[in-house]
């Protein structure tokens, strides 16, 4: 397992055609946390993952790790949608991602998030909310310091979102992994969250950042949709 990635960004610029997206943002991220990212589209929230996965250029300090992004160790990521390897079935598609990783291991990591037997299924045989589970499988297999979560349960049915939920806590309490996590869903940031972050504007800007004073484990539906109500959007459109 990875030693958990602290985040730091420090005088962090993006600008586009259209102007600019980010200009000297800071934000720093305590190792082991899990930070929700939160506000209206368009803001800037998943180019901010990219940019820390350093997958896309940046002006200002981007550090993981206290390293540059991109010369890190690579993040586990789970992006909005599952983006699995449609010829490669579940087992496979999670040892493509974790060299490490043998057979017996990815289907250990597969029974852990509910697909037992499911390691020769192609993606194409699997319905929407297993493949969301073989991707979040395949985002941990190789034990990432920090995981980057862009929108994972969009479009999930609530059962189905809560399940999954569920899920991911059980994986950071076994792994303790930094996490940064973009979502529009109060109920996502009130569930997983240690902190929730909302951007708003353009340039970008924090204009909000709670701690709730439960933890993310210790909380019941009566904390998480108090906290929800706290970070409820005027317009997240």
């Amino acid at each position: 397992m990875a030693r958990s990635a602290g985040v730091r960004l420090a005088g962090l610029g993006k600008a586009y055609t259209g102007g600019p997206l980010f200009h000297d943002l800071t934000l720093d991220v305590v190792p082991g946390t899990v930070v929700a990212l939160t506000g209206p589209s368009g803001v800037g929230k998943s180019t901010l993952l990219r940019i820390v996965a350093g997958i896309e250029p940046a002006e200002g300090v981007v550090q993981v790790g206290g390293r540059p992004a991109g010369r890190a160790p690579a993040p586990g990521m789970v992006f909005q949608d599952p983006r699995l390897l449609p010829w490669l079935g579940a087992r496979a598609n999670l040892m493509a991602v974790a060299p490490g990783l043998d057979a017996e291991g990815a289907e250990a990591l597969l029974a852990e998030v509910g697909l037992a037997g499911q390691g020769e299924a192609r993606p194409g045989a699997l319905s929407g909310g297993m493949q969301r589970r073989v991707a979040l499988a395949r985002a941990m297999a190789a034990r990432p310091g920090l995981l980057l979560l862009d929108e994972p349960f969009v479009s999930l049915d609530a059962d189905l979102a809560t399940g999954m939920r569920a899920l991911l806590l059980r994986l950071i309490a076994r792994d303790r992994p930094t996490v940064l996590l973009v979502t529009h869903d109060g109920i996502d940031a009130a569930t997983l969250a240690d902190r929730i972050v909302r951007l708003e504007g353009r340039p970008a800007r924090i204009v909000g950042d709670l701690v709730p004073d439960v933890p993310p484990a210790a909380r019941g539906a009566a904390d998480i949709a108090g906290i929800a109500r706290r970070i409820a959007p005027r317009d997240d459109g």
